[in-house]
């Protein structure tokens, strides 16, 4: 499957540790592909540089390195996005609309964010994604076979 991972998902797995990193885990034994984009990407390095101080920056882009070279990835060109963004932009804040658009391109088969406000309870999102939309829980049931799919 091709799994579209929010900025605030991948964030999170940095670490490995919790639900999404029980999530990255399973992606990887599954071999599952992680869509993403260079928006998705540059705001990801922008958190890390913000959240993160001196030697520890370093250590959380080499552990992004090292997530995205166990799971594979497909980077989306900004192209493949723009059909859809002038609709996104009238459902999401301005800073979210790439991702949704990125979520709606036909060849994601999840998009998973824990955003609650922007997209997991935003009615509209929700009917535009046709339940392709997952929190990280919701996900990774799904991969160990406890919700079908």
């Amino acid at each position: 499957m091709k799994i579209l991972l929010d900025t605030n998902v991948l964030f999170s797995g940095l670490g490995f540790r919790g639900v999404v990193g029980e999530l990255l885990e399973e992606m990887v034994r599954q071999n599952h592909t992680i869509i993403t984009s260079e928006y998705i990407l540059e705001e990801l390095r922008g958190k890390i540089r913000l959240k993160f101080k001196g030697p520890h920056t370093k250590a959380a882009l080499d552990l992004l390195l090292y997530i995205v070279q166990r799971i594979p990835l497909e980077a989306k060109q900004r192209e493949a996005c723009q059909p859809h963004l002038a609709h996104a932009e009238q459902l999401v804040p301005q800073q979210d609309a790439p991702i949704l658009a990125l979520a709606l391109l036909d060849d994601v088969d999840y998009f998973v964010t824990g955003d609650k406000v922007d997209f997991l309870e935003n009615k509209e999102v929700q009917a535009l994604t046709h339940g392709r939309m997952q929190s990280p829980r919701e996900m990774l049931d799904i991969l160990l076979g406890k919700t079908p799919r």
